[in-house]
């Protein structure tokens, strides 16, 4: 009887057990140089990268940090962190990972000049056991988790990992990944994963639906027509990107902030909000510390267009790329309704773009900006911080010494209520300085074939692993 019994129980578990499919099909648009982890500072890289390397932690949907090859951490004090280690995790040569790959790992990094940012904060690694490691820093992060969720962890060489895929083939054109035998987390997930990298967009999404792909990375709006609803199911989500309207204080005529803000008031955003755009005042609200008091009084619409016609400003240069052009129409209409003139510089490449961006001629420019970290500090000093001008991420080139200031004491401070009174104060100077118009925050969208399920993330990534049927 007993035995009867365990037969019937076992045939239901199995019958319940979520079915997985086996070979899954994605298309999306950009190809790494390589497979490399250096490769992960690249946005576009990294979506790919994260399914075959592994972090002591990672972040997940929200940029909130979970454990990975680390189970768990500690804050000995400001400047020492300790470590504890997953065991039984075998890279995909087989070779058992322990602390001394995390201890090889940072000294190789140090040698690569693209690594700088994320081990700079890090004095030593030591090794307490093969299982334990301190890890000791040259000043105070409170982001010290942030930078170490993208320092990747390699075994013998660079494609011996122990994420969940391995790597069975890599052209230009296309990438085949192949389960990990050896993987220590859930191992219901599909055996194998084709990748096709297209760049243009049109041919992505017309091969995606003429091969009967699985997933579509990144639908553009304007081809959401061509999708079959019947057969597949359109995820929509937000992630930490924002459409910005940026000033180029180069040029000596945007360096004066009473034309900034004359030009701000010009720009309605509830026809943004109204399409169902999200609207922020400097930084998306995804950003943890990211303020939400409004933005200060701006002028009034008459009162704008005398300030710009006694300025004798009657024509406003806007780089634009392509991509980005039928967004910005609204905008262009708004200010030649004023009596502002627009002229558009286009960039058909993103090359182009930071090309002319670079040669400051634009009076303005319309980017799309992507926030590679979900923490309020790093995306003001990246953005705004004096020392990232000039080829870096200060790509207006505003300089402020007091937002400098409380850009520095705020990263060298760990308690995070502390924190944030240091880095509300630096919003409100932006707020009040106005380099950049913040307009709203793109939705993306990824296509699934109908049944299949798959953790949708609002930081970039495509979580092969999370695949479900």
């Amino acid at each position: 009887m007993v035995k009867k019994i365990f037969i019937i129980l076992s045939i239901f578990i199995i019958g319940c057990t979520p079915k997985i499919k086996q070979h899954i099909l994605v298309v999306m648009r950009s190809s790494p140089a390589k497979i490399s982890p250096e490769e992960s500072v690249y946005l576009h890289s990294s979506v790919i990268m994260r399914n075959i390397y592994e972090s002591l932690v990672k972040t997940g949907s929200n940029f909130e940090i979970q454990p990975s090859l680390a189970i768990s951490w500690e804050t000995i004090d400001a400047l020492h962190w300790r470590f504890y280690l997953r065991k039984n995790v075998l890279f995909h040569s087989g070779r058992v990972f322990t602390g001394f790959d995390v201890l090889r790992n940072f000294e190789r990094a140090k040698k690569i000049p693209i690594y700088t940012r994320l081990i700079s904060k890090i004095k030593s690694i030591k090794i307490e056991t093969p299982y334990k490691v301190l890890i000791t820093l040259n000043i105070p992060s409170p982001t010290i988790l942030n930078d170490l969720s993208s320092f990747y962890i390699t075994g013998e060489n660079d494609q011996d990992a122990t994420g969940p895929y391995t790597v069975k083939l890599f052209t230009t054109d296309s990438l085949i990944l192949a389960k990990n035998p050896y993987y220590w987390g859930d191992k219901d997930y599909p055996d194998l994963v084709k990748v096709l990298f297209i760049p243009d967009e049109e041919k992505k999404v017309r091969t995606f639906l003429k091969r009967k792909g699985d997933i579509l990375f990144r639908l553009p709006v304007e081809y959401i027509s061509l999708i079959d609803t019947s057969e597949y199911q359109i995820e929509e989500f937000y992630p930490a990107s924002a459409i910005y309207l940026c000033f180029n204080l180069y040029k000596t005529k945007m360096q004066h902030r009473k034309l900034r803000l004359a030009i701000s008031s010009l720009i309605d955003k509830k026809i943004f909000s109204e399409q169902g755009r999200p609207l922020f005042t400097v930084f998306p609200s995804i950003l943890v510390g990211s303020s939400n008091h409004t933005m200060p009084q701006n002028m009034k619409f008459n009162e704008t267009k005398t300030y710009i016609r006694k300025k004798g400003i009657k024509t406003v240069s806007i780089l634009v790329s392509s991509a980005l052009l039928d967004d910005i129409k609204p905008i262009q209409t708004m200010l030649e309704n004023a009596g502002l003139k627009v002229k558009f510089d286009i960039a058909y490449t993103s090359k182009d773009f930071f090309k002319k961006l670079n040669l400051h001629q634009a009076d303005m420019f319309f980017i799309h900006y992507i926030f590679s970290s979900g923490d309020i500090g790093d995306a003001i000093s990246d953005f705004f911080h004096t020392k990232n001008k000039l080829g870096k991420e200060n790509l207006t080139g505003y300089s402020n010494l007091e937002l400098d200031s409380l850009i520095e004491i705020s990263s060298k401070i760990i308690d995070m209520d502390t924190r944030n009174t240091y880095l509300e104060k630096a919003q409100q100077i932006l707020k009040y300085d106005a380099p950049a118009i913040p307009i709203y925050t793109p939705k993306e969208m990824d296509v699934l074939k109908k049944g299949i399920k798959m953790q949708i993330s609002n930081n970039f990534s495509l979580p092969l692993a999370t695949i479900k049927e």
